[in-house]
């Protein structure tokens, strides 16, 4: 029996060097890239992501080392340098040094409405998850569909979903 899941003919160039994938493993913009420059080379989805978080790691061990190193001018010390000002994260309510968020939250959002970098990532991590479900139950009711569809003989380009 053929294994229900098609084996592409893209190849990751990332860390995990898997072969034969899906053009469903990759972004738009790489799939798009790949078809420009066939020789050009790809980073599948989870490459992308591991990278990303490996790149937030170290922001944050930079951060944490610059805190205990020396506190930097403008980052939410008071001018005598008691006592650093804290803002309050929107999402967990707690009250954090403005090196505990992103300069886009501190700039553009107002008191009340700035999120830490840690709920920001949790938020963005929930976001990827439940657009990957959707995609999957997306997959699973198009499968449905055609085993029905070829339960009956019907044939496959007359019968929308």
């Amino acid at each position: 029996m053929a294994s229900p899941q098609w084996a592409g003919t893209f190849e990751c160039k990332g860390p995990c060097g898997r072969k034969r994938l899906p053009a469903s493993e990759f972004s738009k913009k790489m799939v798009e890239k790949s078809r420009k420059e066939p020789n050009a080379p790809l980073k599948c989805k989870e490459c992308v992501e591991a990278a990303a978080e490996a790149e937030r790691a170290a922001a944050t061990k930079r951060r944490t080392e610059a805190e205990k190193a020396s506190p930097a001018p403008g980052d939410g010390s008071s001018a005598s340098g008691e006592q650093p000002l804290l803002n309050e994260c929107a999402n967990c309510k707690k009250g954090l040094p403005a090196s505990s968020f992103s300069r886009a939250q501190l700039t553009q959002k107002g008191p009340g409405k700035q999120r830490c970098a840690e709920c920001l990532n949790a938020a963005d991590k929930a976001d990827r998850e439940a657009g990957e479900s959707a995609k999957a139950k997306a997959l699973a009711e198009a499968r449905a569909h055609t085993a029905r569809l070829a339960a009956t003989g019907a044939r496959f380009d007359h019968f929308p979903p």
